[in-house]
């Protein structure tokens, strides 16, 4: 009997696709588009730019544009003699097949030009992350 079952505990083990570690998921954000990834909002199409020193940040006109309107929880900051005010809400964030709520802020100015806002690195949802700045040359290992 004890043959048997170290036979099945072999076979068991040693059978392919058995507890095979995850395939990390990895993001290339690249120079050549802007350092742009394109999520939704609230199922509204919006392009934000990633910024690995800032989280999820919207212009004012894009807020605005999705519907979004402030919660009780206000926000000012003052960046030397500047200070800035603004809203958050809490909204539904979607990156690639990924999807969850996050707290959305927005400024009475602009936080970027050229993008609906600002993603951080830890809102991606992928395991890894790679900021090309320029484009691979031959020889190059990443």
């Amino acid at each position: 009997m004890r043959i048997v079952w170290f036979a099945l505990l072999l076979t068991l083990a040693a059978a392919p696709g058995a507890a095979q570690p995850p395939v990390a998921s990895q993001r290339v954000v690249a120079l050549e588009d802007a350092m742009n990834v394109a999520v939704t909002i609230n199922g509204q199409p919006l392009r934000l730019r990633v910024d690995p020193g800032i989280g999820v940040v919207l212009n004012p006109s894009a807020a605005r544009r999705i519907g979004l309107r402030g919660s009780m929880l206000a926000a000012a900051v003052r960046i030397g003699p500047v200070r800035l005010r603004g809203d958050s809400k809490v909204a539904r964030l979607r990156v690639g097949t990924w999807e969850g709520r996050r707290r959305f802020f927005w400024f009475d100015r602009d936080v970027v030009e050229g993008a609906d806002g600002t993603i951080g690195l830890a809102d991606l949802p992928e395991d890894e992350i790679r900021l090309e700045l320029n484009p691979p040359r031959p020889g190059e290992a990443i």
